[in-house]
């Protein structure tokens, strides 16, 4: 815990660095689907990856040039997430979607769940760093961010 505030802190001086590489997405999802599925599957959920039709572009497409070991954090992190407050029988879900924005093409990559979700009220506070929803009748420190 004591490692991950202080990468917080260092990432929002900016004192991270990066190791941009170009990487391709489609592949990089998938390799990220197979590597965790069985974890997903073992809680009783569904794993969906979606790709949607990014498979009929040329080869070299969708390349985005990111921090491949820090992405695959960050959607560890969403995933868990979203594995902790869906029910068995539930959905996790992986979506990558290409767009352009202002003349240059996106990967946008989103994980969605079928779980409680936070309310309206509520998603405004949700990047604060100490804010934590607190699930009605959930146990004390059940929290989702």
């Amino acid at each position: 815990m004591i490692e991950e505030l202080s990468f917080l802190s260092h990432l929002e001086t900016g004192q991270v660095p990066f190791r941009m590489e170009q990487v391709h997405v489609i592949h990089f999802l998938r390799v990220f689907f197979e590597q965790y599925g069985l974890v997903v599957r073992d809680a009783g959920l569904d794993f969906i990856l979606d790709i949607g039709n990014t498979e009929d572009q040329p080869p070299n497409l969708p390349v985005v040039e990111m921090d491949a070991e820090k992405l695959e954090q960050a959607l560890f992190n969403l995933v868990s997430n979203a594995m902790k407050f869906t029910s068995s029988g539930g959905v996790v879900r992986i979506a990558l979607a290409v767009d352009e924005v202002n003349d240059t093409r996106c990967a946008i990559m989103s994980v969605q769940d079928s779980g409680t979700g936070i309310p309206p009220d509520q998603l405004e506070q949700i990047f604060d760093r100490n804010y934590r929803y607190d699930r009605p009748g959930g146990e004390k420190g059940d929290r989702r961010r």
